[in-house]
């Protein structure tokens, strides 16, 4: 500028210039002021009373999906193929990240059913009698559902709806309705009924006469898989399409393929008297052994295994995982629990 002007015309525009910094100084000090330029962060303290209210509402709305062609182009060369490797999680990673992160006393005793809902709703039965217990994740109760039978194993079809077991006191399965706290159907099975795990609109569930049995919610038809074990107290999980229980006559615990087949047999000394099932999304295996107090960890083949022992859970009896959030349920026969984090 210096170069080119004359010095009234470097004095002219610098003071133009000296006017245009201050007017933006000043914008800025008063968005300072303002906290305009402040970093904002927000952070959610959940709630633990809001359990009981998600507990009541089966939905928040419906989501639909609205889809449309993409803009991007995709090319690759000649003879070149994109690949994708979908790991799974390994055992070694797995038993460093079983984390306790709520403690729960049930005031309970003789736990022998229980379930975790998507909306960490928990429900447990005790044995001998006829009251479905619905809590939330701090053990708080919420409230009670007496049912005309006794009760024995639980599993969730939805956040409004439970599925009860009635063991060898009757031969029947109840359809709970968590909203109404009331039974909403009456499902005669012939045969006895212990564990039991929802699966594709069909709930899985084993009988001292038949072994392994299926009944589906549409026309309450119940079938006969030709699987699974003759005895009592027997747990039932389904993942993946694969059926996984519990033996307390071996002991083992069996995974079964979809075809029906032997997938493969767990048996270990580790194994004392084998109750709760659970399998995370990864098809990881847990097993509450209430007599060794261990939780024994399945990897998803069978071909490895880890004893994990819980202080807080002496005599652990069931177990439900929520694969939403991934967490474990575990609760002791004595109505001590737990919700531990699986990552």
């Amino acid at each position: 500028m210096r170069n080119h002007a004359s010095e009234l015309q470097v004095f002219l525009a610098t003071k133009e210039i000296e006017i245009e910094i201050s007017k933006w100084e000043k914008e800025i000090e008063e968005l300072t002021k303002a906290y305009s330029l402040s970093i904002n962060s927000m952070i959610l303290h959940e709630n633990e009373k809001l359990s009981a209210l998600i507990s009541e509402v089966s939905s928040f709305g419906e989501i639909s999906i609205d889809i449309k062609p993409s803009k991007a182009i995709y090319t690759h060369s000649k003879g070149q193929h994109a690949q994708i490797k979908i790991e799974r999680r390994t055992f070694d990673d797995l038993k460093l990240k079983l984390k306790l992160t709520h403690k729960l006393e049930l005031k309970a005793t003789t736990v022998i059913g229980s379930a975790i809902l998507e909306n960490d709703t928990i429900c447990f039965s005790q044995s001998d009698t006829d009251v479905l217990t619905v809590a939330n994740m701090s053990g708080s109760i919420l409230h009670t559902i007496k049912l005309p039978k006794k009760l024995y194993d639980i599993t969730h079809v939805n956040n409004q709806t439970v599925a009860v077991t009635t063991g060898s006191y009757e031969s029947q399965i109840l359809i709970v309705d968590l909203k109404t706290r009331s039974l909403e159907k009456t499902i005669k099975t012939k045969k006895s009924c212990y564990g039991i795990s929802f699966d594709n609109g069909s709930l899985i569930h084993n009988s001292t006469e038949a072994g392994l049995l299926t009944l589906n919610l549409e026309n309450d038809v119940v079938a006969e898989l030709g699987i699974g074990n003759k005895v009592s107290n027997v747990y039932v999980a389904v993942h993946d399409g694969k059926i996984y229980c519990t033996n307390k006559i071996g002991p083992s615990v069996q995974c079964y393929n979809d075809d029906k087949s032997l997938g493969w047999e767990f048996k270990d000394k580790l194994l004392i008297a084998p109750r709760g099932i659970a399998v995370d999304e990864k098809g990881i295996v847990y097993v509450g052994d209430q007599s060794s107090g261990n939780v024994v960890i399945i990897s998803h083949d069978g071909s490895t295994h880890e004893a994990v022992k819980i202080d807080s859970i002496p005599r652990p009896r069931t177990l439900s995982f929520n694969k939403t959030k991934t967490r474990l349920l575990i609760c002791g026969l004595d109505g001590q629990a737990g919700i531990f984090v699986v990552s």
